[in-house]
């Protein structure tokens, strides 16, 4: 283990040890760059979450999408962000970057050692749209990917 591993390895045990100031920081940083977004953290059972809902509309999109974002180090699987359009539903389609639980798949995880920050997530969540529209109305999925 390099010493980059180290020092992620004891970040991670400092935001679990403190994830209320952890999602505090975060929540700052993604009200601050995202002015449409609003998140509270809320607690469930012994763990933190920081939850919220807002409408994206990017550059060059036709529609507005309503934004669910869930972001937490205690979300199941390895990302801390949860991030869902419920407005218009879009379904789960294998061609584009979404998961089954119809969770935006933003990026490939074993390129971002550790988490990475909601406001990262959310710049890619309106590039994630941009993408959706694009092959809404031509059927591919523009730009890069990882199969997996």
């Amino acid at each position: 283990m390099n010493a980059i591993e180290t020092l992620e390895i004891f970040r991670l045990k400092s935001v679990l040890k403190m994830p209320y100031t952890f999602l505090c920081i975060e929540k700052v940083l993604a009200e601050n760059y995202f002015k449409w977004l609003r998140l509270k953290i809320i607690k469930h059972k012994e763990n933190y979450y920081l939850i919220g809902k807002g409408k994206l509309q990017p550059v060059g999109c036709e529609n507005s999408y309503e934004i669910q974002v869930k972001f937490s180090p205690f979300l199941e699987g390895i990302r801390f962000e949860n991030i869902k359009i419920i407005n218009p539903k879009i379904e789960f389609h294998p061609k584009i970057h979404m998961y089954h639980n119809t969770s935006l798949c933003l990026y490939y995880p074993k390129d971002h050692f550790g988490h990475v920050p909601l406001f990262r997530s959310l710049q890619w969540t309106s590039e994630w749209l941009v993408k959706y529209e694009f092959f809404k109305r031509f059927g591919v999925w523009i730009g890069n990917e990882v199969k997996h």
